[in-house]
């Protein structure tokens, strides 16, 4: 039973940890044009 947990974990959580990883490079993109403008709310 403790096994189906793990796998049900990591299936249910892989998905979203490859999204935020190829999101990362983006946020950081849009993060740093940001402050280069001084327009943004980003600090």
């Amino acid at each position: 039973m403790g096994w189906i947990m793990v796998l049900y974990a990591v299936s249910f959580n892989l998905p979203i940890i490859v999204v935020q990883r190829y999101n990362r490079g983006r946020i950081d993109a849009i993060v740093s044009a940001s402050n280069k403008t001084g327009t943004g709310s980003f600090t």
